[in-house]
């Protein structure tokens, strides 16, 4: 499950501009590569959250709900725990809630080829699903034993219904 490939594109695009923009604003090294820019703009824009309102004024005017998406952007250190037919589970340890999400393009374990990895990376929402925003920083595989006891946590916040599957208002 993702977003038609129309969308993706379009959000991809709209994104992308928008945090190249603010890395560039920002001081971001002349000698990254492409997605060492966008994750420094995305870092910069989480710093300042109103420079989002500050390029749809004084920039391109993306569209609503691309800029709704990137208003409730949450990038966090995710425990990448496990995929299934339809998502990819992961599980916010500093607030025990877990996700069901969907890749932008393409599914989360063809990025990785393998689930169990420690991964900062953006979730945001749109079209009542959690997506991940495809830009990955500082993926490291998560030792058997820690897998298990974050599989346990998963199963805890499954059952205590803190498994969000589809957004719901907070």
């Amino acid at each position: 499950m993702r977003l038609s490939q129309e969308k993706a594109d379009e959000f991809i695009k709209e994104y992308s501009l928008f945090l190249f923009e603010v890395a560039q604003a920002h001081g971001a090294p002349d000698d990254a590569q492409l997605l060492e820019i966008l994750a420094f703009g995305r870092q910069a824009f989480l710093s300042n959250p109103t420079l989002l309102n500050e390029y749809q004024q004084n920039y391109q005017k993306m569209p609503s709900w691309i800029f709704n998406a990137i208003s409730n952007l949450m990038v966090k250190n995710w425990v990448y725990l496990k995929d299934t037919s339809q998502y990819s589970v992961f599980v916010n340890t500093d607030e025990n809630k877990s996700y069901a999400v969907i890749g932008l393009t393409e599914p989360v374990k063809n990025i990785f080829d393998r689930s169990g990895m420690y991964i900062e990376t953006g979730v945001f929402i749109c079209e009542n699903s959690y997506i991940c925003d495809g830009i990955f920083s500082n993926a490291v595989v998560i030792e058997t034993n820690n897998k298990k006891r974050y599989s346990k946590l998963f199963q805890e916040q499954k059952s205590l219904g803190f498994f969000y599957k589809k957004p719901v208002a907070e």
